[in-house]
């Protein structure tokens, strides 16, 4: 670079303007920039997903070799608005006291003692209502298995 009077030149001060703008506009983008190279959208199933509802979405996404988004938009199509992992926390949660309730109660009393009385009776019935809610979602009806019921 041509150093004159105390300052430096630009490349562009040193060039004549025509020939620097030209040289501006013959300079092809995609030589600059590095073509990104994408993968062809991985086709999910819902009989895959599924059994993954008992892990966060990242990590569901992650076993599933899908970003989040692309399993999130996935989810909607299907009817899912919102993954099902706290909602399995809960009622895992809600179990195990249900469960705890009745041995306690089974071990004073009998189970046909427990199941006699309108407290026992009543958490069964939400025993029972929560391990079908579990089961339809980790389980969620699909046009195979409609076909067969």
């Amino acid at each position: 670079m041509e150093q004159g009077a105390g300052h430096d030149m630009s490349w562009a001060q040193m060039m004549d303007d025509d020939v620097a703008i030209e040289l501006i506009l013959k300079t092809d983008c995609e030589d600059v920039v590095p073509e990104i190279e994408t993968k062809p959208p991985r086709k999910l199933e819902l009989e895959e997903v599924a059994p993954e509802f008992v892990h966060p979405i990242r990590v569901a996404a992650s076993r599933l070799q899908v970003s989040s988004t692309s399993l999130k938009t996935f989810c909607r199509k299907h009817g899912i608005t919102r993954w099902p992992f706290r909602r399995l926390q809960l009622i895992q949660r809600f179990v195990k006291k249900l469960e705890s309730a009745i041995k306690d109660d089974m071990a004073h009393r009998g189970f046909e003692f427990v199941a006699s009385i309108p407290e026992g009776r009543d958490i069964l019935e939400q025993l029972e209502s929560l391990y079908k809610e579990r089961h339809f979602i980790l389980h969620p009806p699909t046009k195979k298995r409609m076909a067969w019921c």
